[in-house]
């Protein structure tokens, strides 16, 4: 499992089918063998809390770790924390960090009891449904691969068959993959990938929405505008005009 502290910085995240914005301060918890990757983290500081507690780990023999069980099977959701549970968190952390031996476990044990008893209204699920890739590993690096294609070059055209090239699958398999471990097709990845950088452009640029979706790889405007209405609810302008307003 692992907890990321992302106290500088700003990007991308990306768990499970979840992709969104984030900036700091930014505290997620990701359960074992789910897919996530942090896009941006250029010139960024934070930690990263990694621990494995499997089903027979002798941890779960102390009865106070029972208090645990109920928040685990969410982490397959990937969770950020808010609130003052983040804030504690971020305390915790960099005790850990600090510290060695006894004191660093003392510190440990302190961070999973304020994770076990944080309240509903500090905690995000992330993805829509949970993962865990155990089972499907053996293809993870190529989808890796093909995700890290996606996001250097989604503003040019991506041809599916320079894609299975680069997974080194047939398209059957590939089309059976990467839902697996994107939690969508791979159309439907690039598009979300897409429009998420349509919207940091709408909110950070005065760019005209035409010149926006042809430089994030949308060639035809109707089809952009009618697929932005259906993800985002709104059109490109009424987004713009909202956030504008927000600020």
């Amino acid at each position: 499992m692992e907890l990321t502290l992302v106290q500088r910085g700003s990007g991308t995240r990306f768990v499970g089918d979840h992709i969104a914005p984030f900036e700091s301060l930014d505290v997620v918890l990701i359960g074992a063998n789910v897919p996530h990757y942090w896009r941006g983290l250029h010139h960024s500081t934070g930690y990263a809390l990694q621990w494995r507690f499997e089903a027979n780990h002798p941890f779960w023999q102390f009865p106070e770790s029972q208090s645990l069980k109920p928040l685990w099977p969410q982490t397959a959701h990937g969770i950020r924390f808010t609130g003052k549970t983040a804030t504690t968190i971020v305390t915790l952390i960099e005790n850990i960090a600090h510290s060695s031996s006894l004191e660093r476990l003392s510190h440990f044990i302190q961070l999973l009891h304020h994770l076990a008893k944080s309240p509903k209204r500090d905690q995000q699920r992330l993805s829509t449904r949970p993962f865990d890739l155990a089972s499907v590993q053996i293809h993870q690096p190529a989808i890796e691969r093909v995700i890290r294609h996606v996001l250097k070059n989604f503003r040019d055209p991506i041809p599916l068959k320079q894609v299975l090239k680069l997974a080194n699958m047939s398209r059957a398999t590939f089309a059976r993959q990467f839902p697996k471990h994107a939690g969508k097709t791979f159309s439907a990845f690039v598009n979300q990938v897409r429009l998420e950088s349509v919207c940091r452009d709408l909110t950070t640029t005065t760019e005209t929405i035409t010149n926006i979706a042809f430089s994030n790889g949308f060639n035809n405007l109707s089809s952009f505008n009618r697929m932005f209405r259906k993800v985002l609810k709104c059109s490109p302008k009424d987004y713009r005009l909202n956030i504008a307003a927000k600020d």
